[in-house]
């Protein structure tokens, strides 16, 4: 039986590269998500966490059914790895730090 979850206004997350919208996976804030996700549906984190500080990119990860963004802090992994460290990260927007969305696969095409 599936959790009911509560009403709450919802992001709404558009690709930094190609500006479709970045589509939530079928999981729950704090289950780990491990199924094959459609191209739309994988995301990356574009992250800088002072204003001073350094530009990072986090590994392939989801955005779960209550807006959690959820991904690898190491940019060589993805959420399906088992290895990884998956890490939730803040979607208050215009506050530091700053985070900036992206289809995984819009990523990969750029390289």
């Amino acid at each position: 039986m599936s959790q009911a979850l509560p009403l709450m206004p919802r992001m709404f997350y558009c690709c930094l590269i190609c500006g479709v919208a970045i589509i939530r996976a079928p999981a729950l804030p704090g289950d780990r998500y491990r199924e094959p996700l459609k191209w739309h549906q994988r995301l990356r984190v574009v992250l800088r966490e002072h204003q001073d500080g350094p530009t990072t990119l986090s590994g392939a990860g989801y955005i779960d059914q209550l807006d959690g963004v959820n991904a690898p802090e190491d940019f060589s992994h993805s959420y399906e790895d088992t290895r990884a460290q998956i890490k939730t990260y803040s979607t208050s927007p215009g506050s530091w730090p700053r985070h900036y969305y992206l289809h995984a696969m819009c990523w990969d095409i750029l390289l």
